[in-house]
């Protein structure tokens, strides 16, 4: 993980890619397809971004995992999201909040709120704060609430800055 990290960082995402191929844990494997389809996103290759998410996304049941097969699922939503795929991003959020009712207490609240921070980043903020409010420990809804603030209130700034806006 840590080679293919470093290809990663160094512009070499062809060879990462490689590597994602001999990767035996199911984990590891959607961490770094998650990683590399985020850096090919921001190197303007969208297509190619969203084909590997489209690619690896079928063996996502392949994470025994409960909690981190519903944590990679929501941040398949959130990519899937920031692609302009929204559609598909509501399913995966919606299947991943479906996975996490099956855990309980302190566990269930961590991994959901972890789903609303996601929501958040996909600037579905009413969403993330519905998410959040069906937590029941308060140090949880503390914490990834005040996330959820400060990225509505990027959001707004960057609305309030759009050059739309200040032609209107």
């Amino acid at each position: 993980m840590q080679l293919a990290e470093s290809l990663i960082r160094y512009d070499r995402t062809y060879l990462a890619r490689k590597l994602l191929n001999e990767v035996d844990d199911a984990l590891l494997y959607h961490q770094l397809a998650l990683q590399i389809s985020s850096t090919l996103y921001y190197d303007e290759a969208q297509a190619e971004a969203a084909g590997l998410l489209e690619m690896t996304i079928s063996s996502l049941n392949s994470i025994s995992s409960t909690p981190q097969r519903s944590l990679i699922t929501s941040q398949y939503a959130r990519l899937f999201g920031r692609f302009g795929q929204k559609n598909r991003s509501l399913d995966l959020f919606e299947k991943a909040l479906k996975e996490a009712s099956d855990l309980d207490g302190r566990q269930l609240d961590v991994v959901k709120g972890l789903i609303a921070l996601d929501q958040a980043k996909t600037l579905d903020i009413s969403s993330a704060n519905e998410t959040l409010s069906s937590l029941d420990a308060q140090f949880v809804k503390d914490s990834l609430g005040s996330e959820i603030i400060k990225t509505e209130r990027v959001m707004r700034r960057m609305q309030d800055a759009s050059p739309s806006k200040s032609n209107n």
